[in-house]
């Protein structure tokens, strides 16, 4: 009995010793996977996390940055982001996409807020670009853009990283003494050297009541020249219906090589050299064109004369606004611009040689020794453009404060940004803000 009950002891403790390994061991791949399981939910981004929001702020980032670039909907960042778990093997949640509206409205906020107070140094000189949107719903956006003109270096174009939304509202209407109201108050803040923008009648009388310079935009004012002096010409008049039917027409058919560009509905002068182009190379490859084709293209062989001048015109035009646009105005531009007009001799072409050199003298009379004028406001079209791809622009609804999105077109966004934004906003705060925001 006594050698039974030793016996069972050894084999008692035996199996206690194996029983703590086994535990032991199983602990250990426990919290093994348990470090696996969280890294994987985690990817790529770290734990940090706003106060009082339960996604980390590097995931926030992400839907911020992929919303503004491109036309992704909320929809599209949420289920591109599901993919991404996919690829990636994460396990983290998929937010919804009113959560990442909200985010993209406060961070738009914010940066608007953030504008509004900022100490700037009276010494720093802006220029202001600014324009009223077409109606979108029932409703019309003012939009204010800045540009720091001692951090421009005039070697490119304006491009949207490249300026600051100083101020974006919505309004049934806008009057000039209401747009007056609005400079003034981004005027207490930023020293403005002058504002670039359209030839508005509100836009150019409320910079008088604000005892603004104005610098008329070269775009439209090249887009004029050329509007008034074909606009009216039954030529040009047939060739455009002539070749938007013909559009139409070769949609869907085999002669779609031949097919003719989409024209603009509204501002067409301002991007009519695809058309042009088109026409001319129909001109001069009309041998090398099929018979049966060539009988649905023969209104552009009957323009011939007018779509080789106005071709002459509209590449003077375009070599000029590129000196315009990427070096700004400065007497070395105006000599260059100069001669490149003394080129148009028709008597179109004259008219319009005038309509220039009158421009360039008003912009003379504005520009101080040895300064370079920005003179195109092309990048606030690119601002509404880029926001009317994210919404319903024939809507009948007011717009919201998703409005506030425009400012998250201003250039990258990093995690501090996106934290101070989740942290010191709130949604009803943004809601409230498009209707009583005023710089």
């Amino acid at each position: 009995m006594e050698e039974k009950a030793i016996s069972r002891t050894k084999t008692i403790k035996k199996q206690n010793k194996r029983i703590q390994e086994l535990m032991a061991s199983r602990d250990g791949w426990k919290n093994r996977c348990k470090q696996n399981e969280q890294n994987a939910s985690l990817g790529h981004f770290d734990d940090e996390k706003a106060v009082r929001h339960q996604y980390p702020i590097q995931m926030v980032l992400l839907m911020v940055v992929w919303q503004a670039y491109g036309q992704m909907s909320l929809r599209s960042v949420r289920h591109c982001f599901a993919q991404l778990q996919i690829v990636l093997a994460l396990h983290c949640r998929v937010p919804s996409h009113s959560s990442i509206r909200n985010w993209l409205c406060k961070s738009g906020y914010y940066r608007i807020q953030r504008e509004q107070k900022s100490v700037r140094n009276p010494a720093e000189q802006w220029a202001l670009v600014i324009d009223e949107s077409i109606t979108i719903g029932s409703e019309k956006i003012l939009l204010v853009l800045g540009l720091e003109l001692s951090t421009w270096q005039f070697t490119k174009s304006l491009s949207v990283e490249d300026v600051r939304v100083l101020a974006v509202e919505t309004s049934k209407g806008w009057s000039s003494e209401m747009i007056s109201q609005r400079l003034t108050d981004v005027g207490r803040t930023h020293n403005i050297r002058y504002v670039i923008s359209d030839g508005g009648i509100n836009l150019k009388c409320a910079l008088r009541l604000s005892s603004l310079v104005h610098v008329p935009d070269c775009s439209h004012v090249a887009a004029n020249a050329l509007a008034r002096q074909y606009t009216k010409h039954e030529g040009y008049i047939s060739l455009s219906k002539s070749a938007g039917a013909l559009r139409r027409k070769w949609y869907l058919s085999k002669n779609v090589v031949y097919m003719p560009p989409v024209q603009r509905s509204k501002s067409r002068f301002q991007n009519i050299f695809p058309t042009i182009e088109w026409a001319l190379t129909i001109v001069q490859e009309w041998e090398r064109i099929p018979i049966e084709v060539r009988a649905e293209l023969l209104f552009v062989k009957k323009n011939e004369a007018l779509v080789v001048e106005m071709f002459e015109q509209i590449t003077v035009v375009n070599s000029l606004l590129k000196i315009l646009k990427v070096k700004g105005f400065t007497a070395q531009a105006k000599e260059q611009i100069t001669v490149l007009i003394d080129t148009l001799t028709t008597p179109r072409g004259q008219r319009i040689r005038q309509e220039i050199a009158t421009y360039l003298a008003t912009l003379s009379s504005l520009t101080a020794t040895d300064e370079t004028l920005v003179c195109c406001s092309d990048i606030i079209e690119s601002y509404f453009g880029k926001f009317k791809q994210k919404i319903n622009p024939n809507s009948p609804h007011s717009l919201t404060e998703f409005v506030l999105t425009i400012a998250n077109f201003a250039g990258a966004f990093n995690k501090q940004e996106i934290k101070e934004a989740l942290e010191k906003l709130r949604v009803k705060t943004c809601r409230n803000g498009i209707k009583t925001m005023r710089l």
